[in-house]
């Protein structure tokens, strides 16, 4: 069964379970937010914005909407990288996923040793969390089926794009006052935590993938 009433039209849709576990996300904050302001579910509607952020954050994909954060730094940042076939600075123009035909990761070129990618800011700024969003191949095609044709088609185990080993630096006039090694990683967002460190830069480099040859980054948020 389904606790949602929809139309003709939207039936289709609301029977994947991929759409069903989103309306389920984004039900739950909604939900989440009612208890902590001490409102109806429906009076969350007044707090349309900071749900979406909340989402956003979360890595939920809002329909046209860019996720520019106001308390991001990376947003005035500076970016520059080790190599790039598509471009650096594209961690930051809000567009979490490739759409259509836009590509909107960082790609490095072969990873050979290290590639990195670095934000630079006009002034220091206190460091609590730096949220990173890889390429786990959202337009891989997954089908479950009882065909044993299909089931071969499947591509099994962690998308072979995602970064596995990383390092994460943040520097202050030079100097290095805090880092993180990420090693065996296969999630998508991954969220890094400092105890408000003051930074004037945050370096991530990477050092091999899941399988693919290249390090691709969609996206990059300070906080």
């Amino acid at each position: 069964g389904r606790a949602i009433s929809v139309s003709k039209l939207a039936f289709g849709s609301i029977r994947v379970m991929a759409t069903t576990g989103v309306i389920g996300q984004a039900a739950g904050t909604a939900a989440a937010m009612a208890s902590q302001l001490g409102v109806s579910p429906r009076e969350v509607n007044m707090h349309i914005d900071e749900l979406q952020k909340k989402l956003l954050r979360d890595d939920a994909y809002i329909h046209g909407i860019k996720f520019i954060d106001d308390e991001d730094y990376i947003k005035d940042a500076e970016i520059s990288c080790s190599s790039e076939r598509y471009p650096c600075d594209n961690v930051k123009n809000g567009f979490t996923r490739n759409i259509h035909t836009s590509i909107n990761f960082w790609e490095s070129e072969k990873i050979l040793n290290n590639e990195y990618i670095k934000a630079d800011f006009n002034e220091p700024k206190v460091i609590n969390e730096v949220q990173l969003r890889f390429d786990s191949n959202l337009t891989r095609e997954i089908r479950p089926s009882m065909s044993l044709w299909a089931s071969n088609a499947q591509v099994r185990g962690v998308p072979r794009e995602l970064v596995k080993d990383y390092s994460i630096e943040l520097f202050m006039k030079g100097k290095t006052v805090a880092s993180e090694d990420i090693s065996g990683n296969y999630m998508r967002l991954n969220k890094i935590q400092f105890d408000s460190v003051t930074a004037d830069s945050i370096k991530i480099t990477i050092t091999v993938t899941n399988g693919w040859s290249t390090a691709r980054i969609f996206d990059i948020k300070a906080f």
